[in-house]
């Protein structure tokens, strides 16, 4: 799938070693609570890639000429609803709007080729830019669960759960017109 400036791929073996490179970042990990990144292996992450499941997919977010720039995915489908994450893991790249496309194109193939109803995610309470961009695209907070997970510093984080409605999805692209 393209948008103006992007396309989402499936990932591949050959994406592990960029992968584990940006999930070490701390700069990029800190906003989801882990302050100093991830400690993958390349053995675990190509693991991870080849042993997806029909209800869990990682995707590449790359540049139109293959540059890749960051990842998103679903999972936890259930009936007409899946729960999303995602991340412009070259830092480079962020606070340009990539992210923001990034989420359009996942969710538009989610709604769009998937057939969703309903897309939901979790996401720190104190990861304000990102509950930013999720309310720009129609997400609504639904609750706030105080002390719901201990960071990699022993503290205890507050998570804010939030969903999506393919209505409220169209009405946030402001589309005049059924998009599914």
């Amino acid at each position: 799938m393209n948008s103006r400036r992007m396309r989402m791929r499936a990932t591949t073996v050959e994406d592990a070693p960029l992968l584990i490179t940006w999930y070490k970042q701390k700069e990029l990990l800190k906003h989801v609570g882990f302050d100093e990144g991830l400690c993958l292996t390349l053995e675990k992450q190509t693991h991870i890639i080849m042993n997806q499941k029909g209800d869990e997919k990682l995707m590449m977010l790359t540049l139109l000429d293959d540059t890749p720039i960051g990842e998103c995915h679903f999972k936890n489908i259930r009936g007409a609803s899946c729960e999303i994450g995602l991340k412009i893991g070259d830092l480079n790249y962020q606070g340009q709007g990539y992210g923001k496309e990034g989420l359009h194109m996942l969710l538009a193939h989610l709604f769009g080729v998937l057939g969703m109803k309903i897309v939901f995610l979790d996401v720190l309470e104190s990861n304000e830019r990102a509950r930013h961009l999720y309310k720009k695209v129609g997400f609504k907070e639904t609750s706030i669960r105080q002390n719901a997970w201990t960071d990699s510093k022993g503290e205890a984080r507050a998570i804010v759960y939030m969903t999506l409605t393919l209505d409220d999805f169209k009405m946030a692209l402001n589309v005049p017109f059924p998009i599914v």
